[in-house]
């Protein structure tokens, strides 16, 4: 094993071949193969590679006398700027055309916080990493480019200021720690704020500058040289393999991959066959490109998604992976390289020529959003107010703001102190519920009740839900209606979904409603709505689909129905067969039968428009 000198920059093959695995897993993850269910932690090692090289580089060039915070940043702009303008600007021509409006409007909204370097920031606050609808968003992945940007923006004032070695490292350890604290603190499957912001991950990047000081400054981590290579990487491809979209991530089983990738960029012992298959020419070569690679894949994989209206089946996954690599490859070759050798003083046109198109990319994204994702561009005929049955009124946002944590009832509709509790509604479930939410509100205002909500997306109140907002929202539903005895509850949740081959449903949903107390208040059940196998939102930009016919749905474990058979007929209102009547080959239609617009927005979800129409109907029902 060699030790780096302070002063020499030497390749290390191996890494861009760590570079490939890592990037391919999240091809795969993203694709939807099956084994890479952790495929995401491609991004993790892509933070450890990150931290590693640029701490090295930057400790190397302050030894030489030749680190400037100015030239940092200089080096880091031409390293990642004209690649990825390049790919937001094809990006934006291809979603201009294949999107929906409401589709192109969340585009440019996030095309707005990637030229900002605040993707992650605008991920978090829009939705989790693992929602359904994420398949159709083609900037999701540029959140890991905006928390490495944002690190990479304080991190060189550190090597600037602690120029010391002992106090650079206590910096360094200082913030690992913390970080790490913070992250483990705040775990919980599907946490958006620790996936996306930058306190949580810092202990990622942290982790490779911490070993690129102690090779440079001291000497290799001698606890790591205990696990051997293979280990490593059998360690890093088994959380790929095991993780999912319920493992708590980030957190402390996050620290299995990271400190993998950590031994996996130690070891250099060139023999040893790990070493020896990712030094390789095809692995070398792949992670020579990743970040180009890495930038078309999801514009590839979700505009593809969009065009062929349907999953993507294994054909046309690898068609994606051709298209990605072909797109990766010209771009690094013919972009990413040209642009990083030459310097701003060298050829100023470069850089102005990439600022000018990203400041461009950003007004244009403006313009998308102000003008609700321009429904007049689509090139193909849809029924006459097609697109607009998915705009909706800021109803949610609103009601978000003011009720902050969306784990607690929340009320949304007040008439006074005037009026008691008894008149009250209350609306409960989970993202099912939230279709709801504007002509829920409706009805309170025009019925001059008090209103209540909770509903936290992909929670319920009957399966065996281990985050902590969802045992919370429980917790506030049973300690809020003692109080309030009288009201009507309105209970809609996505059941089929949550109890699907669970044995133990049944007892569990009698014991929760009893639990809610046997007082003067009213409960209504939706019985599950179906729920397509081809997620509808891809329907309406297809040109190759014909709208006015029927298509599968679901089948169902009536571990729902089996639920429900206990309910008194008068308690349960049929959103199912509302929604649409189903023939003897389980299909039926997403569109409203005379007006052809659009009951749903994605494979189980309504529009705007479905969710009136159906409520109404629902009124109509208990009036």
């Amino acid at each position: 094993m060699t030790r780096p000198s302070l002063t020499e920059y030497s390749y290390r093959p191996e890494i861009d071949g760590l570079r490939a695995i890592s990037v391919l897993s999240v091809f795969f993850f993203h694709a939807g193969l099956p084994g890479f269910s952790g495929g995401y932690l491609g991004v993790d090692v892509f933070f450890v590679i990150s931290g590693y090289l640029i701490t090295g580089i930057s400790l190397k060039e302050q030894a030489l006398g030749r680190f400037t915070v100015g030239h940092f940043y200089e080096k880091r702009f031409r390293r990642l700027m004209p690649a990825l303008a390049f790919v937001l600007f094809l990006s934006f021509l291809a979603s201009f055309f294949f999107l929906l409006p409401y589709e192109f409007k969340y585009f440019s909204q996030s095309l707005v916080s990637t030229v900002g370097f605040a993707s992650n920031v605008f991920s978090y606050f829009k939705q989790g990493y693992f929602d359904a609808s994420n398949e159709i968003k083609p900037l999701l992945h540029t959140w890991s480019l905006s928390l490495e940007e944002q690190f990479y923006f304080l991190f060189p004032w550190l090597i600037y200021l602690f120029r010391k070695p002992g106090r650079l490292l206590s910096i360094l350890s200082g913030f690992f720690g913390l970080s790490l604290i913070l992250t483990i603190a705040k775990c919980a499957p599907g946490s958006a704020f620790n996936f996306f912001l930058l306190p949580m991950r810092a202990w990622e990047l942290l982790s490779g500058s911490l070993l690129a000081y102690f090779e440079i400054r001291e000497k290799p981590i001698p606890i790591l040289n205990a696990i051997p290579n293979g280990l490593a990487m059998l360690l890093l491809g088994g959380s790929i393999y095991f993780f999912n979209s319920n493992t708590p991530h980030p957190g402390p089983l996050t620290l299995i991959p990271v400190l993998s990738a950590v031994t996996l960029l130690q070891f250099r012992r060139k023999g040893d066959i790990i070493h020896r298959l990712l030094s390789s020419e095809p692995w070398v070569m792949l992670g020579l490109f990743s970040y180009s690679f890495y930038l078309f894949h999801q514009p590839v994989l979700v505009l593809m998604r969009t065009y062929l209206g349907r999953e993507l089946i294994p054909i046309d996954q690898f068609g994606a992976l051709l298209v990605s690599l072909l797109l990766g490859y010209s771009c690094w070759r013919w972009v990413e390289k040209p642009f990083r050798r030459i310097t701003i003083r060298e050829n100023p046109n470069h850089f102005l020529l990439t600022l000018g198109l990203l400041v461009a990319l950003g007004a244009a994204g403006v313009y998308g959003h102000l003008r609700h994702g321009l429904p007049e561009r689509t090139l193909f005929y849809r029924p006459s107010g097609f697109f607009n049955v998915f705009s909706s009124t800021d109803h949610q946002k609103v009601i978000a703001k003011k009720c902050g944590d969306p784990s607690r009832v929340c009320q949304i509709h007040s008439l006074g102190d005037s009026h008691f509790s008894r008149s009250g509604l209350l609306l409960i479930g989970d993202s099912h519920a939230q279709d709801y939410l504007e002509p829920f509100l409706k009805f309170a205002q025009d019925s001059q009740r008090n209103a209540w909500w909770l509903s936290v997306g992909g929670c319920s109140f009957v399966a065996r839900d281990v985050a902590s907002d969802c045992k919370a929202a429980k917790e506030s539903l049973v300690s809020f209606l003692p109080d309030h005895p009288s009201l009507q509850i309105i209970w809609v949740e996505n059941l089929e979904n949550h109890t699907r081959g669970d044995r133990d449903a049944q007892k569990r949903f009698g014991d929760f409603v009893l639990s809610l107390g046997q007082n003067s208040m009213k409960l209504t059940f939706f019985k599950p709505r179906n729920q397509f196998e081809t997620p509808v939102f891809l329907w309406g930009t297809s040109p190759r689909i014909d709208l006015r016919g029927d298509f599968p749905i679901r089948s169902s474990d009536k571990t729902w129905e089996r639920i429900y058979s206990k309910i008194k007929s008068d308690q349960l209102f049929d959103e199912r067969s509302e929604l649409c009547k189903i023939s003897s080959s389980n299909r039926c239609s997403p569109l409203e039968a005379e007006t052809l617009l659009p009951l749903y927005r994605d494979d189980n979800h309504l529009t705007p428009y479905g969710a009136n129409l159906i409520f109404e109907r629902f009124l109509k029902t208990v009036r």
